[in-house]
């Protein structure tokens, strides 16, 4: 599996850090793609650039003059654009996979919840539109974890007494089962955005999270840390 990271710009992205569970994934990366004035952040914890991508509003001229004496790719676009830097740059993620790559691609995401309630929720919809049986997503913003799971089982080697909530995305999300939970779910639907999965307890870990169908988000109120997922083709063979 293929591993791109992409360092989000934004309000806050200056306390943005590398989490000690997704160091080796970030520090492997294939490729890292900076949002906007994410190359400050990505230039400030030390990572390369490959590419930066945005209306280069926010990042600083120094952040700039940096990423174009690395090497960096810049893509710049006007800033009356209709989609988000965040949104153009997991565009480009994908796209750089699928022109070398056939295999899998892990999207490891450094961002920050702080700022504008609309970009958070167009990144929401942005990371529900990239996964698919190929591409998975790993999101820390700020000091929660979040991945988005299609169909397959996911195993999340999680501390027992930390909280996780399940939040539906998407009409039609069916879990199959959980297990590690205080509150376990089966064979159950859950509408988009009820409260039914928020703030449950982790009693047992792994905790194993089994999707039927549709986008289920999982936010983890802890310390990053290091999920295995299978694909659907993968747990069809179990």
């Amino acid at each position: 599996m293929s591993t791109t990271l992409v360092v989000n710009g934004g309000p806050g992205s200056a306390r943005l850090t590398i989490p000690s569970s997704l160091h080796e994934a970030v520090r492997s990366a294939r490729w890292v793609i900076a949002a906007d004035s994410g190359c400050d952040s990505a230039q400030r914890l030390g990572l390369r650039i490959d590419a930066l991508v945005g209306d280069l509003d926010s990042v600083s001229d120094a952040g700039l003059r940096h990423a174009r004496a690395g090497g960096a790719v810049v893509v710049e676009y006007p800033p009356s654009k209709d989609r988000t830097d965040f949104e153009l740059a997991m565009a480009l993620a994908v796209s750089w996979h699928r022109r070398s790559s056939t295999g899998p691609l892990r999207i490891v995401v450094l961002g920050t919840s702080t700022g504008r309630v609309d970009h958070l929720l167009a990144m929401l919809g942005v990371l529900t539109a990239a996964v698919d049986d190929a591409v998975t997503v790993d999101v820390v913003l700020d000091s929660t974890h979040l991945m988005v799971l299609g169909p397959g089982r996911c195993d999340l080697p999680l501390p027992v007494g930390s909280t996780v909530s399940l939040v539906a995305l998407t009409p039609g999300v069916r879990i199959q089962s959980t297990s590690g939970l205080r509150w376990s779910l089966r064979e159950e639907a859950l509408d988009p955005f009820a409260g039914r999965g928020i703030a449950n307890v982790v009693e047992e870990s792994p905790v194993v999270i089994d999707v039927d169908a549709g986008r289920l988000l999982v936010l983890m109120a802890t310390e990053p840390f290091d999920g295995h997922r299978d694909s659907e083709k993968e747990q069809s063979t179990r």
